[in-house]
């Protein structure tokens, strides 16, 4: 006998939960929660993340709560936390995010290189509606159908960034570094041959 056996008008079990089961299994009443639907836990995209990905968007759900679940698309939360919160790499922390961002579970709303400093990026997780209270999940991650359409997306995604990274002048900044590096080699040299002749 199950605790879901609620009897219908003809006596037999509708299969409807009854009022005190319903206590164990509905979200708590006090607390902290959020809904994943079964169709997100089998999605081809959830499927094709890697452990790294899988802990950060883990903890951008963490976030959500944290809000109330009003803040989506605004979730700040900086490389160094998601580093050592979730045991990660800082360098491997980008590339868990564009994986992410890849098969569709995640937006990057703002990023913090687009302000030309350092600051956190700021994250929409799709399967929920975002801070405005009007628009609804945009739920990207629906387009794949199998775990090999994702993780190619994530390979092309990866490979596409690589490419560009290659293509990527130098900055200003490094430019300058590399001169005053040279310069400061060149003057040493001198200096070193001034001594040799002054010791002959």
């Amino acid at each position: 006998m199950t605790a879901a056996g609620k009897p219908d008008a003809k006596g037999r079990s509708s299969g409807k939960p009854s009022g005190k089961a319903c206590r164990h299994i509905n979200p708590p009443a006090e607390g902290l929660w959020v809904h994943i639907t079964h169709e997100l836990l089998r999605s081809p995209a959830i499927m094709a993340l890697s452990q790294n990905a899988l802990k950060i968007f883990f903890r951008l759900l963490d976030e959500h709560v944290a809000h109330g679940r009003f803040e989506n698309g605004k979730l700040r939360v900086s490389q160094r936390q998601l580093s050592e919160q979730r045991d990660i790499r800082y360098q491997s922390v980008p590339k868990a995010v564009r994986e992410l961002e890849a098969v569709g579970l995640v937006a990057v709303v703002r990023s913090g290189k687009m302000l030309g400093k350092d600051a956190p990026n700021l994250y929409r997780l799709t399967m929920y509606g975002d801070s405005s209270l009007i628009a609804p999940p945009t739920n990207e991650w629906k387009r794949y159908r199998t775990m090999k359409e994702a993780k190619e997306r994530i390979e092309s995604v990866e490979a596409r960034y690589k490419a560009e990274r290659q293509k990527r002048p130098i900055s200003m900044k490094q430019r300058k570094k590399a001169i005053e590096a040279a310069n400061n080699v060149a003057e040493l040299g001198v200096a070193d041959k001034g001594a040799l002749r002054g010791d002959l």
